[in-house]
């Protein structure tokens, strides 16, 4: 019970922004696998010109990891669990649907569909894709699960281990070196770092690490300024009516600059952090929720639309598979209706997404939850329950062996 009214809910509008940000990812892979990697339309003038408009939308994988740290700062302050029980619940949360994209894939394989990159997948399902090194794998998305799997346990274990004060610091420094690393050594721009080495580490970590380190401070200012938000009120009819006249315009504003820039970049600043500024900007107005659109998007579909978003993302790969085969390969039917070959393209990567998270991502998160819960209880009743001397909290089964050398006292 007391891990359910821990658990931060959902915000509604929030979803929304993640269902078409993982659309928007999803479009642009269609573009980059049907001109550079497979190259079946380099010489297709609209198909080029949409690739090259396309270069921002890789930057929808930096909203995620923006998202993802404001989340993991209320984890951290509203949640006691140890980094082990994060860990695993992480796994519970990620594993799945990369396994299943990846046996999927082998299936795929074994009709001719697409090729299967073994000894890569080994290194995907442990979670070191383009940790270690970058290769071509069945799932190269999964590259952003990889990292972020990483660093957030990291920033977990440094949270449990120092003060909050050294924490902050810490992460102020973390996010302030990744993202002065990546846009001076990548020439302003944050895509496509993730597959370099910068130094001694990989890009994805510098991008984990900026936009989970940036996210979390949008937290902690959500945290302070929130009540005073939410509070905030305007007497005067007049003022109060050009007040969210104005606030309306400006989430307005910012929402169509950001996907209309993203899809086609239009503008000629090639400093990709302008992205990230307008971003946590419209962030912050949604979290407010003052304005018309934060306010429509608020509803409940945005939560069934949110919740479909990872599983999108993930079984991309699978999707794409099967449309160079039965699609992309047909150079006729793609020419005589290029704009109906991406949306066809992109509802094939939707519907085997839903159709991913309903029977395979729910089912498997349930039962790994449930097995969880057995060892737990098995664990309690062979005596697992408070260790006496230990000042954090309840540990359990396999939270015990962390503490074994330094309670060696306690246990005896």
């Amino acid at each position: 019970m007391q891990e359910k009214s821990n658990k931060m809910e959902k915000i509604k509008n929030i979803e929304f922004l993640r269902f078409i940000f993982a659309i928007i990812i999803v479009y642009s892979h269609i573009l980059y696998y049907c001109v550079p990697i497979y190259h079946l339309y380099e010489d297709f003038p609209l198909y080029v010109k949409l690739w090259m408009q396309r270069a921002g939308t890789s930057l929808c994988v930096e909203y995620f990891f923006i998202m993802a740290g404001f989340f993991l700062f209320f984890h951290f302050k509203n949640k006691q669990d140890s980094t082990l029980e994060f860990s695993i619940n992480k796994i519970i949360r990620f594993w799945p649907l990369i396994a299943f994209s990846i046996i999927l894939s082998g299936l795929l394989s074994l009709f001719h569909i697409c090729d299967f990159y073994s000894y890569a997948n080994v290194l995907t399902l442990l979670f070191l894709h383009n940790v270690l090194i970058w290769k071509m794998t069945n799932n190269g998305v999964s590259w952003f699960v990889c990292a972020l799997f990483w660093t957030s346990i990291f920033l977990h274990y440094s949270y449990k281990t120092f003060s909050h004060r050294v924490f902050n610091i810490i992460m102020f420094i973390l996010l302030f070196m990744s993202y002065t690393a990546i846009l001076t050594w990548n020439n302003g721009t944050i895509t496509g770092a993730q597959g370099k080495i910068f130094g001694l580490f990989s890009g994805a970590f510098f991008r984990a690490f900026a936009g989970l380190g940036l996210g979390y401070f949008l937290g902690m200012l959500w945290e302070n300024i929130s009540e005073y938000v939410k509070n905030f009120q305007i007497k005067n009819k007049l003022k109060s009516a050009l007040f969210f006249i104005a606030i309306s315009a400006f989430e307005i504003y910012l929402f169509m600059f950001l996907i209309n820039n993203t899809i086609f970049h239009k503008i000629s600043f090639h400093n990709n952090f302008i992205y990230i500024v307008i971003f946590s900007s419209l962030f912050l107005l949604f979290l407010a929720k003052k304005g018309l659109l934060s306010k429509l998007l608020e509803n409940k579909f945005s939560i069934f639309l949110g919740k479909f978003s990872f599983a999108i993302y993930i079984m991309q790969e699978v999707g794409f598979a099967i449309e160079k085969h039965f699609m992309w390969t047909n150079k006729a039917f793609v020419y005589a209706h290029p704009y109906w070959n991406i949306w066809a393209s992109i509802l094939i990567c939707v519907v085997i997404g839903v159709l991913s998270h309903i029977f395979v991502e729910q089912k498997a998160v349930k039962a790994f939850n449930a097995l969880k819960a057995k060892i737990r209880s098995a664990s309690e009743l062979s005596g697992g329950g408070v260790i006496p001397g230990c000042p954090c909290r309840r540990l359990y089964y396999p939270d015990i062996f962390l503490y074994k050398v330094k309670l060696t006292g306690a246990l005896s």
